[in-house]
């Protein structure tokens, strides 16, 4: 077996890369290129494909702290559907939400928190802007239709004193 220069990994005889590094190995077979003219053509035999090397897994991936394990736990669907409920009531659903948006926890729930508060603030973005817009459109329209009639009616105030002084 020869040793990979770059990380030292054994490798099997005859392969050009490093099954780990993926740096090239030197075979030796340059050399051998070099030395041999070029009309002279001999068959060599193929070499017999070398089996794979499959390195054992790594102790530092298999075992996982348990604190780890807690905040990258997958959430259900149910949890899902609760956390959503929760959310949902008016005011403390709210503080909960920017609660467990902003402080340590499970992963999901932190970010499910924070695409919620996203979706809030750009919701409460478009209120303003539909607000202002129909505010705006309408009021126009109002002191359109106002104008309007006043000028065929007369003063709508002298209107509404002549009416309450029927009464």
């Amino acid at each position: 077996m020869a040793q990979c220069a770059e990380c030292g990994a054994y490798v099997n005889e005859g392969i050009k890369f490093c099954t780990e590094c993926g740096n090239a190995m030197d075979t030796g077979d340059n050399a051998d290129a070099e030395a041999k003219p070029r009309g002279s053509q001999t068959a060599e035999p193929h070499p017999v494909s070398p089996s794979y090397y499959k390195p054992a897994p790594s102790p530092a991936r298999a075992e996982m702290p348990a604190a780890a394990d807690k905040t990258r736990a997958v959430m259900s669907t149910a949890g899902f559907f609760g956390w959503t409920l929760l959310f949902g009531i008016p005011v403390l659903g709210w503080l909960i939400c920017l609660i467990s948006a902003f402080t340590g926890g499970n992963l999901n729930r932190r970010n499910y928190s924070r695409a919620l508060i996203i979706f809030f603030l750009i919701g409460l973005a478009f209120s303003i802007l539909f607000y202002l817009a129909f505010n705006w459109v309408f009021g126009l329209l109002f002191n359109d239709i106002m104008g309007t009639t006043n000028d065929v009616l007369g003063n709508v105030g002298d209107m509404i004193k002549l009416f309450n002084s029927f009464k």
